[in-house]
């Protein structure tokens, strides 16, 4: 069974203040989402999908073609919006992202933004979700059936500031019933506080899964995408908004149109939300590296 992973990298980087997503943080000058790969290539993933704006398309290159691209078929997509396009100088949002894949894409796949360090184990088990769901295309149930991969909200913060994340609450059989967006997250005098859309503000454990945009998903996705970014384009104000994944999935559960099962590990997780985080990340790749979970240099020459 082919496995495709879908790495999202066309994210504008406003509050890290540069092209995050090419950031050196490995000992050899490796870059976050080539880890990201290296782990799924380890788990089965046979095929790396980069979202990226088209400008930058020569730069991804040069870092990515010597070593990433000898270990795995690796190619591009680029987040087309038709005649919209010219009234808008940024991407349409994540959801846009995922549907701007689909002629890369022939099967079951995953989806994970470039600047976030997922862990070994979290491949792992999303790899086996889709098989086991490929397993069943002679039995499928009645509705498109996806992933999503939930951490511990307290292990995914950062001391440099709020961040946000999308709280996952779960029934008791760990299906997906609503995604909550808390766009202010951070720890307050041992205290996780949050902030939502609406200004309300509260406390989370730290134990709460949350997502960090780590999703597995099957064909009919895409489908569901197209007619989700048609509507979402013919609203006024949507210039000014993004069509973004977290909201979709959450609708598509809402209106009982797919269902979503929140899977679990224990990390561990790091990202690039801020600038002073590369520090961070490269101690914490450096750690691993002395440990042999990963070899000096990810692509051997």
């Amino acid at each position: 069974m082919s496995l495709t992973l879908v790495i999202l990298a066309a994210g504008a980087a406003r509050r890290y203040g540069a092209l995050k997503q090419l950031a050196p943080v490995g000992p050899s000058g490796e870059v976050l989402l080539e880890y990201s790969a290296y782990d799924a290539i380890q788990a089965g993933f046979t095929k790396v999908v980069l979202v990226i704006q088209k400008e930058h398309q020569s730069t991804f290159m040069q870092q990515l073609d010597h070593g990433l691209s000898s270990a795995v078929s690796l190619s591009y997509a680029h987040q087309q919006a038709g005649d919209a396009a010219r009234l808008r100088d940024k991407p349409w949002g994540t959801a846009h992202a995922v549907l701007a894949t689909q002629p890369h894409v022939g099967g079951a796949f995953a989806v994970i933004n470039a600047d976030d360090f997922y862990g070994r184990e979290a491949y792992a088990t999303l790899a086996n979700f889709l098989r086991a769901r490929n397993e069943r295309k002679g039995h499928p149930d009645a509705l498109p059936r996806y992933a999503v991969m939930g951490y511990p909200v307290g292990q995914t913060l950062s001391i440099e500031g709020p961040v946000s994340r999308a709280q996952l609450k779960e029934d008791t059989e760990g299906r997906l019933l609503e995604i909550n967006e808390l766009p202010a997250v951070e720890l307050e005098r041992e205290r996780i506080r949050y902030r939502r859309l609406d200004g309300t503000r509260g406390t989370i454990g730290g134990d709460a899964p949350v997502s960090m945009n780590m999703w597995g998903f099957e064909q009919a996705l895409f489908g569901a995408l197209k007619l989700g970014f048609e509507q979402f384009a013919s609203l006024e104000d949507a210039i000014e908004r993004e069509f973004l994944l977290p909201e979709f999935i959450n609708q598509e559960v809402l209106a009982a149109r797919a269902t979503v099962d929140v899977l679990r590990t224990p990390g561990p997780w790091t990202g690039l939300t801020f600038e002073a985080d590369r520090r961070k990340t490269e101690r914490f790749l450096a750690d691993l590296v002395a440990l042999k979970t990963y070899p000096l240099a990810l692509w051997k020459p």
